[in-house]
């Protein structure tokens, strides 16, 4: 068998491979380099677009989006909301909530902040670990941004409601109303106890809750068997109470006025 003839390279030949290999390895490092790069998170202005389609898929007119002012949030964006925080006297956080969440999880869990400034709303969303960790509206929770504007509206918008006539049966409350207010001189008992404030004056199924001398509540409880107003018990049904009297106003405008 003959033996296989060994190529020798003299020294110049051997000096050229050389340097192609390593020119060679640098090129590909080079190339990686660049694809690796391309394929990084793209920054605010390379996703403007799908940060558009994100905005007005939740119902929301786009306006712009920058890399945030505020440290500690990723992106601002601008754009008007589809809907007001409260509308005819119902508040809308519900959709601001789902509004949130969906952009929350649709950028990956950044912090952004959500400006209307024709509303002249600022909402902070707050994430860490892949999850909504808060949201602020106008700088507080959004709870009580929605709590605060409904006491406004409730403030602003007056209460329409029909009188409804009624007869007080209950000679107790129709003393302290003749003696306004003043339990003192009212007979109502024997109070046997106290209790978170109330007096209690347990026979007679009456406990009152006074403040500065007067009667600030009264509760009749199912010791009380005597008529309490037109000739209402204790434990008259809801039912037959509405059939007499009607609904109430509260249940169908969600306001009551103090």
């Amino acid at each position: 068998m003959k033996k296989k003839k060994r190529i020798k390279l003299d020294k110049k030949t051997k000096v050229i491979i050389i340097i192609s290999v390593i020119v060679f390895a640098f090129v590909s490092a080079l190339i990686a380099a660049v694809i690796t790069k391309n394929t990084e998170v793209p920054s605010v202005k390379q996703v403007e677009i799908s940060i558009k389609e994100l905005v007005e898929k939740n119902g929301c007119e786009y306006i712009s989006d920058t890399e945030s002012t505020e440290e500690g949030y990723d992106i601002d964006i601008y754009l008007k909301f589809g809907r007001d925080p409260v509308v005819d006297g119902i508040s809308s956080e519900p959709y601001y909530g789902t509004v949130c969440d969906s952009i929350a999880n649709e950028t990956g869990y950044l912090s952004v902040r959500l400006i209307d400034e024709s509303r002249e709303i600022t909402v902070k969303i707050k994430c860490s670990n892949g999850s909504v960790e808060s949201v602020y509206i106008n700088d507080v929770t959004k709870e009580e941004y929605f709590r605060k504007l409904l006491s406004e509206y409730a403030k602003q918008k007056p209460l329409e409601v029909t009188p409804i006539s009624m007869s007080v049966s209950s000679i107790e409350l129709t003393n302290l109303i003749n003696n306004n207010w003043n339990p003192s001189n009212v007979n109502l008992g024997t109070k046997e106890s106290t209790f978170k404030k109330y007096d209690i004056y347990f026979e007679e199924g009456i406990e009152i809750r006074n403040i500065s001398k007067k009667v600030f509540n009264i509760v009749f409880n199912d010791k009380y068997q005597k008529d309490v107003i037109s000739g209402i018990k204790v434990g008259t049904n809801l039912d037959s109470i509405e059939n007499r009297f009607g609904t109430a106003p509260y249940t169908s405008t969600g306001i009551l006025r103090i």
